[in-house]
């Protein structure tokens, strides 16, 4: 999130796009009213990045992840390494890279990690 917020107004749009061509229609739908407008003439946008970041803090705040599956399986361990590695991008901005099989959970850990708000913070 620190990544994106750090670049110019394009990589949240890309971000955005990003998660409507991989399915995510109802987090993109979430993110939709703080998408910063096309930047003027003069490389100046009418959105700063101070707002971007705020309705993005916001919209995770409020839950806007995937929400957990019908059969769900606790694994402690596991989301608390994910949320290890993210609450170091809080002082060395970088990336966490959760990689495994095709439906092997990846995405419900990851889900499961970002619901501790202190990570926002």
């Amino acid at each position: 999130i620190n990544i994106i917020l750090t670049k110019d107004n394009n990589s949240y749009r890309s971000f955005y796009n990003a998660l409507l061509h991989e399915g995510y229609t109802d987090l993109a739908a979430l993110l939709q009213d703080g998408i910063p407008s096309i930047s003027s003439g003069d490389g100046k946008s009418s959105m700063d990045g101070m707002t971007s970041y705020g309705q993005f803090k916001t919209v995770l705040c409020e839950g806007g992840v995937p929400q957990r599956p019908v059969v769900f399986v606790t694994r402690p361990k596991l989301v608390d390494a994910i949320k290890k590695k993210l609450y170091c991008l809080g002082s060395d901005p970088g990336w966490v890279t959760v990689y495994g099989m095709a439906g092997c959970g990846k995405t419900v850990l990851t889900a499961e990690a970002l619901r501790d708000h202190q990570l926002l913070e």
